[in-house]
């Protein structure tokens, strides 16, 4: 016959580090971030300034009326990482476009995604590959695995201070 003497104290430390644990994603909202934060700036932010190529004269949009001039480089000054709109615990990163908040104009990515893509109005000569159309995927692809590696390794760190 085997008997099992239940330790009061040492159940209720272990209650507690159960709740500890299931709240980690509200708790370590923070740092958290700053782990993605940092891990997208020093493998996909980074890949992506070493790829894209400056155009080498300033490009006029004219739109409605308005006048939007791109400066060479706006492109590369547009990367970064934000938090996006109802996120927890998510990063993320990219060209950055004064949709949801005012950006300089030399920092502002909007027209990204037709150098991505290579969709441009037929005016101005339809769909075309530049040097960098396609930079954004695969930078992604180059660094995806990495970037995985690293947030996987940061959130067991954390969860391990978070245990004790």
């Amino acid at each position: 016959m085997i008997t099992a003497e239940i330790n009061r104290q040492e159940l209720d430390k272990l209650m507690k580090r159960i709740e500890r644990l299931a709240a980690i994603d509200t708790a370590k909202r923070k740092e958290i971030r700053n782990e993605a934060r940092k891990i997208a700036r020093n493998n996909y932010i980074a890949a992506l300034k070493v790829s894209i190529q400056d155009y080498p004269r300033t490009i006029v949009v004219v739109r409605d009326g308005t006048r939007i001039v791109i400066p060479p480089g706006t492109l590369r000054r547009s990367l970064g990482t934000w938090t996006p709109k109802d996120a927890k615990a998510r990063i993320a990163a990219g060209p950055r476009a004064g949709q949801f908040r005012k950006m300089p104009n030399n920092r502002d990515g909007w027209f990204a995604h037709f150098v991505e893509f290579g969709n441009f109005p037929d005016k101005f000569g339809g769909k075309h590959r530049t040097t960098n159309t396609g930079v954004f995927q695969n930078a992604m692809q180059q660094t995806s695995g990495k970037m995985r590696r690293e947030m996987i390794d940061a959130m067991r760190n954390i969860i391990r201070q978070t245990a004790r």
